[in-house]
């Protein structure tokens, strides 16, 4: 068994050895909790995330179809404590 070390920089690649090209997959382990995969639908819900009043946070997404090194800047969010918000990501 592999021990994963968190790493915040990029997802590991996992690559089946008999169908490379055909199965393969991501596993990406943080040394936080703020992160979270899509639904079937492309829905998230990020969810206790620690803000103060006026906090801003930065939003980045991830997808192996974007551009190495995969990563977008979807922008700054300000966000009170408590408050819900919704935002749609459109994606290349």
């Amino acid at each position: 068994m592999y021990d994963l070390q968190p790493d915040n920089s990029a997802p590991n690649n996992v690559l089946c050895a008999q169908h490379q090209g055909m199965m393969s997959g991501y596993v990406w382990k943080f040394d936080h909790p703020w992160a979270v995969v899509t639904n079937e639908n492309g829905e998230y819900e990020l969810q206790h995330v620690p803000v103060v009043e006026g906090g801003k946070l930065l939003l980045v997404v991830w997808h192996e179809m974007l551009p190495k090194p995969g990563f977008k800047e979807v922008g700054e969010i300000e966000l009170k404590p408590k408050e819900t918000l919704t935002r749609d990501i459109t994606l290349p």
